[in-house]
């Protein structure tokens, strides 16, 4: 398995190499309000995308969003570290952090949480127009099928077919 080293050195090449720039219409980070607090969202586009690509990474969910990027642990996550690749071939990308910087273990299955997700596909779309797929790694799988399962936004039954799960939660 690469070195984390030579995982960082890999996403900087590729933001780099102009398939981050070049591609993206526009990146903005923003804290998306919620009902008891807000939630850290990255949206990247291009002119016209194909879809909305919700990304929903593992892990505890954290994921550190500054004004134009990801940083900290989950960067390397699939996910947060493919966006630039994703954007290249004519999708919008919305990486979302936790609500609240707070752990999402135990949480991603509820309401709640769907409620939270519904809050950042009404940003995505609000900037960026195309059907909407929750993608799900890992921890985050449980996340996408939640979403999928209840949000009754835009259209209900396109939304329960726009599901792609990376990796399966075991255990």
């Amino acid at each position: 398995m690469p070195s984390l080293r030579l995982m960082r050195l890999i996403v900087a090449a590729l933001a780099a190499t102009g398939i981050a720039g070049s591609a993206l219409g526009q990146t903005i980070a923003a804290d998306v309000p919620l009902p008891t607090g807000s939630e850290r969202v990255l949206l990247s586009a291009p002119a016209q995308p194909r879809a909305v690509l919700i990304m929903l990474p593992g892990g505890d969910g954290i994921v550190d969003i500054g004004q134009t990027a990801a940083a900290g642990r989950l960067s390397l996550n699939f996910l947060v570290r493919t966006l630039p690749l994703w954007v290249a071939q004519g999708f919008a990308v919305a990486i979302l952090g936790a609500p609240d910087n707070r752990s999402l273990l135990g949480q991603r299955h509820t309401p709640g949480y769907a409620a939270a997700i519904e809050r950042a596909i009404d940003f995505a779309r609000s900037r960026a127009a195309g059907p909407v797929w929750l993608v799900g790694t890992s921890q985050g799988s449980t996340a996408a099928a939640n979403g999928a399962a209840v949000l009754r936004v835009h259209d209900v039954a396109a939304m329960r077919q726009a599901l792609a799960v990376t990796a399966a939660v075991l255990g």
